[in-house]
């Protein structure tokens, strides 16, 4: 099945799964919003909505926590 580049953009697991890598690649167990924007801007996420969107999916996985400003990977 094949899926359009750009619905799979808008989809939180998508992002979700953008924002998991950005903390195994640089080994970072927590940063702030706008690092993460920065960092995920690079791969099509042009929007705050996508973003959060993507957080509150990994939020409700119990995958992340959100502190203030900072998102803080669980162990």
């Amino acid at each position: 099945m094949m899926i359009d580049r750009n619905i799979a953009y808008l989809e939180p697991s998508f992002t979700g799964y953008l924002i998991l890598k950005v903390f195994d690649k640089d080994k970072l167990e927590k940063l702030t919003l706008y690092e993460l924007m920065d960092k995920i801007k690079h791969h099509g996420i042009t929007t705050s909505r996508q973003l959060i969107i993507g957080l509150t999916f990994l939020f409700s996985l119990d995958l992340i926590l959100i502190d203030e400003v900072h998102v803080c990977l669980k162990k």
